[in-house]
């Protein structure tokens, strides 16, 4: 299932519906992703392709500000 910018921002929502802002003891660190050079061959299924930098930055960018959309107090 890909993750995007939409399902990130609504489980940010959860989370602070759950256990507060990030300014009120709720989660206050969101990794945006985890090895790249890695996604060709670990998640064929959904990125089968080696990734290039642009996509990179370009879906950090998005999940970054889908993150501070739904939570602006995380540091």
């Amino acid at each position: 299932m890909p993750i995007t910018e939409v399902w990130v921002g609504d489980w940010v929502k959860f989370l602070v519906q759950k256990f507060g802002n990030a300014a009120s003891g709720g989660v206050s660190v969101y990794a945006l992703d985890n090895e790249p050079i890695w996604w060709d061959m670990n998640h064929r299924d959904v990125h089968p392709l080696p990734f290039t930098y642009d996509e990179v930055t370009n879906n950090g960018l998005k999940i970054a500000k889908a993150i501070k959309d739904a939570d602006p107090t995380p540091k």
